[in-house]
């Protein structure tokens, strides 16, 4: 019997942010997890020290579309939303050249980012 990566989901089981916010700190990738106007709502360890390196303030006011990617977030979500679940931005951080993976989460409307800073 094959089994896949991901087990069903029980009826009506739900992962608080806090246990998510403990598994997402396990992943050596910096990730994020963003709402629609790019205001970032969860990020691991990873991700907390690549934007602090760079002399980011993690505040509610920070939008991580203007004010990191230099991406049109409308822009993105029209792609996204349009059928591209999921692109890839390009970010300039210390005079190197990251990529962003942006994809989309239509049952609770978030956007997971990836940054991948090599």
């Amino acid at each position: 019997m094959k089994r896949g990566p991901v087990l069903d989901p029980l009826v009506n089981e739900t992962l608080p942010l806090s246990q998510l916010a403990v598994v997402l700190d396990l992943a050596e990738q910096s990730i994020l997890i963003v709402d629609r106007s790019g205001r970032i709502l969860l990020a691991n360890i990873c991700a907390k020290q690549l934007l602090e390196s760079q002399g980011v303030v993690l505040d509610s006011a920070f939008d991580l579309f203007s004010d990191f990617l230099h991406a049109n977030l409308k822009e993105v979500l029209e792609q996204v939303e349009d059928g591209d679940r999921r692109m890839d931005l390009k970010f300039t951080f210390q005079s190197n050249e990251g990529t962003a993976r942006v994809q989309w989460l239509s049952e609770p409307d978030w956007l997971v980012v990836r940054l991948n800073d090599r």
